[in-house]
């Protein structure tokens, strides 16, 4: 299954318990962020779903359920993956940084059964067109937090580097877990890269 398909899956399930809350009620509030609530929330939040973009948004998440409801249901092995998936994104409150702690202990099983539910909900999504609340979509940041998002972008990419990932994987995990595409991830590599450089250049 590409992987374009399965990173439009995860930021789905991200938004999830936003998109089914009340103006992102399982989150505080925050009106300066970026498209964290509800289809209502997000416009208070001033992202730029307006009208028919609501409704796409509506059209994927009634996709994605319906697509959880074949996971769940489908057999003993799908099952378990769907439970996996509850805590991080369908459960009220959710919180999707768990699979990060799942990840960084070798022992645990739960990371696999995640990556099984991504999967198996992007074959059951492979042929549906899904309007996906990427960031690029909602309001621009403040030039600060922009910044932070970055470096935490960048450190979550060296880390994996030192871990031994090829610099293609580490960009594309690190940019979808920090909700980036996979081009700006390679342009914040290339850009910080090249200052360090400079950098030792100097010294």
């Amino acid at each position: 299954m590409s992987e374009a398909k399965r990173r439009e899956v995860l930021q789905l399930l991200r938004h999830y318990r936003d998109w089914y809350t009340a103006y992102g009620g399982a989150r505080e509030l925050n009106l300066e962020s970026m498209g964290q609530y509800g289809p209502a929330g997000m416009i208070v939040a001033g992202t730029a779903f307006r009208g028919y973009h609501v409704e796409m948004l509506r059209e994927s998440f009634e996709a994605l359920d319906h697509a959880l409801s074949l996971l769940q249901n489908a057999g003993p092995l799908e099952n378990a993956a769907y439970l996996v998936l509850l805590a991080p994104y369908l459960g009220d409150p959710a919180d999707s940084s768990l699979v990060n702690e799942w990840r960084k202990s070798p022992n645990d099983e739960r990371p696999g059964w995640h990556d099984f539910g991504i999967g198996r909900l992007a074959y059951y999504l492979r042929n549906t067109d899904l309007y996906v609340p990427w960031s690029s979509r909602m309001q621009t940041r403040k030039p600060e937090t922009v910044k932070q998002m970055n470096d935490e972008f960048y450190s979550l990419y060296a880390k994996l580097i030192k871990e031994g990932e090829t610099k293609r994987k580490a960009i594309q995990t690190a940019a979808e877990w920090c909700d980036y595409s996979e081009q700006r991830g390679y342009e914040i590599v290339r850009v910080r890269e090249g200052g360090e450089k400079r950098e030792r250049k100097r010294a």
